[in-house]
């Protein structure tokens, strides 16, 4: 058999591997988005646009804080369990999902303490005069971290679909029908309720997930636990440090908009930019398959099959993104206007911030590509040089030119902190993730 058979052949099987499980997660993660529009298109009805606001404003703040407390565990074990169960190591595996699930709730539970301590302060900054869903929104924090932790573990070790389904499909179908059980029985909606109902739900769905989870660890990894302090504590820090930059760029806008808008505008803000967020389900589907694979393949030290990859989800993302941006330039205003009918003056910031989630899916995935091969702390740097570029601009620009002075620095640091790490990875990987790679390999002579 020729090379090239060979080569064809790997390259086929790759393909049916990544479509296989990235059509799971894509399935997954399009019904949950689904889903999750609809959830807010339904508290933007039930909820008074300035409480739509504090919602819109204590829903991001505890995803934020999630990642903040979650110390980089969810990131880490997507590396550290295939690197050990491709190294032969069970026991390190299975030290570093029990350390990282550890330190994910020891963390969280201080966080909601210290949010639930500083409520009042947090609500006199955002214009809010109750405290109450600020409160709520403290104890969500740790459910949403160990759900992250729990859905990574189940994903580094293969199980897709039962790492996504629960929080992606099950969780918010559970919300609508708590959602619509309230209206039925006459529940006054304000942002507290709402968040209520979206933690409880989620505790729901946590807990079996977490135990399935565990009994999966005992199933694939054995051994008694071993560990290496060193080495996990040395890769976790700088991906805890990018993973706070990373969600920091994508969901902080929301908080800064609380601070600089008023509550009415910050709802549209939020609205404007989960629309947007459309744009980027099938970068996150092909990243929820490829962050496993990229560690296995580098610690394997197949770089071409690494290369190959890469290419492959690509040329997926790419396309289809180019024209769920065509759409939402059509459709964009009635979008917004399901949401509520002033909502429809975002239409502008909608766009900015469809143009740079497009930019970012069409680049592939590069910031896996550096954390998962052992270069988090370039990843890392990059990651900072980036938000602190993206925060003063909007610090300067947001109080004179209101949602578009926070919409725009936001789209001009994903495009920044983009091609600085494809520019890492060509150097120092030989590879490059993003469509760009593949349209210059495809230049070169042969």
């Amino acid at each position: 058999m020729s090379a090239a058979s060979d080569t064809g052949e790997s390259l086929k099987a790759m393909a049916a591997r990544l479509f296989g499980a990235g059509a799971i997660a894509f399935v997954a993660k399009a019904g949950g988005a689904a889903l999750s529009y609809v959830i807010f298109v339904v508290f933007a009805r039930l909820l008074a646009p300035d409480q739509y606001g504090h919602f819109a404003f204590a829903f991001n703040l505890a995803n934020a804080m999630s990642t903040i407390a979650g110390l980089g565990a969810a990131t880490a074990i997507l590396r550290f369990w295939p690197q050990h169960m491709v190294q032969g190591q069970p026991a390190l595996a299975r030290g570093s999902a029990v350390t990282g699930g550890g330190v994910t709730l020891a963390a969280t539970l201080l966080c909601a303490g210290l949010l639930a301590a500083a409520a009042p302060l947090i609500a006199r900054v955002s214009g809010s005069a109750d405290t109450l869903h600020l409160l709520v929104m403290a104890l969500s924090v740790p459910l949403i971290a160990l759900s992250e932790y729990v859905a990574s573990l189940l994903r580094a070790m293969g199980k897709t679909f039962l790492s996504l389904m629960p929080r992606d499909v099950i969780w918010r179908i559970m919300i609508i029908i708590a959602a619509l059980s309230g209206i039925a029985s006459g529940l006054h909606f304000s942002a507290a309720t709402a968040l209520a109902i979206t933690t409880a739900t989620l505790l729901a769905v946590v807990v079996p997930q977490t135990l399935y989870a565990w009994r999966q660890v005992n199933h694939q990894a054995p051994a008694p636990a071993a560990s290496d302090l060193p080495l996990w504590r040395g890769a976790t820090l700088p991906l805890w440090g990018a993973g706070i930059l990373y969600v920091l760029v994508q969901q902080f806008d929301v908080v800064i908009a609380g601070i600089y808008l008023t509550p009415a505008e910050t709802g549209a803000y939020f609205a404007a930019q989960k629309t947007a967020g459309l744009l980027t389900l099938l970068l996150i589907a092909g990243n929820l398959v490829a962050g496993p694979l990229i560690a296995t393949y580098y610690h394997a030290g197949d770089i071409a099959k690494l290369q190959r990859m890469t290419n492959i989800i690509a040329v997926a993302v790419a396309a289809p993104t180019l024209f769920g941006l065509i759409f939402l330039a059509i459709a964009g205003s009635f979008l917004l206007g399901l949401f509520d009918a002033g909502f429809v003056a975002f239409y502008p910031v909608l766009m900015v911030l469809g143009a740079g989630y497009t930019f970012d899916a069409i680049t592939g995935p590069t910031g896996y590509v550096l954390q998962m091969s052992g270069r988090e702390r370039t990843y890392l740097k990059i990651m900072a040089i980036a938000y602190m570029l993206t925060l003063a601009a909007q610090l300067v620009l947001a109080p004179r030119y209101g949602a578009l002075g926070i919409a725009i620095p936001n789209a001009l640091g994903v495009v920044v902190y983009n091609i600085l790490i494809i520019h890492v990875a060509r150097r120092e990987i030989g590879i490059d993730p993003s469509v760009f790679g593949l349209l210059r390999k495809r230049r070169k002579p042969q």
